[in-house]
């Protein structure tokens, strides 16, 4: 029965399960933010290179000898893993905090506790610093060169962290949700 826990902020639920069913909801809840993400991205002038870069960090390529399809697999792999370190975070906040606040928007309480925005900005902060300062700068190749393509990038990029954010502070609340414990 989920009914008892939709009402529940999504730490308290998260509290009551196992590490491991919550690192299973973090990875399919940064599937889903990054899939929301991607359609941002796609708006984007340079959207499209971060995981092309990414890519060709991990196979060792240039990102023009990067197929489509190991674009998508870095992609999605590193948004599932910033899925999982945002469970981490959370829970280390948690565990930190005696009593877990929950946080109301426009006089109405929602799923979520202070933790939960102190996770995505630092998973936000960590997604932009390491592409933009770590990865682009050493394999984007000819696209880190030109000045204008590597503010447009980086800008992109920060949109698109940021999107990812907002997606995985929506996407959490409603796998917990609809999970089915009790």
């Amino acid at each position: 029965m989920s009914a008892p826990f939709a009402s529940l902020p999504v730490a308290h639920i998260a509290a009551a399960l196992p590490l491991e069913v919550r690192l299973a909801v973090a990875v399919v809840a940064g599937f889903g933010a990054t899939a929301i993400m991607t359609i941002a991205m796609d708006a984007l002038p340079e959207g499209d290179v971060p995981p092309y870069v990414a890519a060709a960090a991990l196979f060792g390529r240039s990102p023009g000898s990067v197929t489509k399809r190991q674009a998508d697999a870095a992609h999605y792999a590193a948004g599932m893993l910033a899925g999982v370190i945002y469970e981490l975070v959370v829970s280390g906040v948690d565990s930190v905090q005696t009593v877990a606040q929950r946080l109301v928007l426009f006089g109405t309480p929602t799923p979520l506790t202070l933790s939960d925005p102190v996770a995505i900005v630092l998973v936000i902060t960590f997604l932009y610093v390491f592409f933009a300062r770590l990865v682009f700068p050493r394999f984007g190749d000819r696209l880190f060169e030109d000045a204008d393509v590597r503010r447009t990038v980086r800008r992109d990029w920060l949109v698109s962290a940021t999107v990812y954010g907002v997606a995985l502070l929506t996407v959490v609340p409603l796998l917990y949700a609809f999970l089915p414990v009790g």
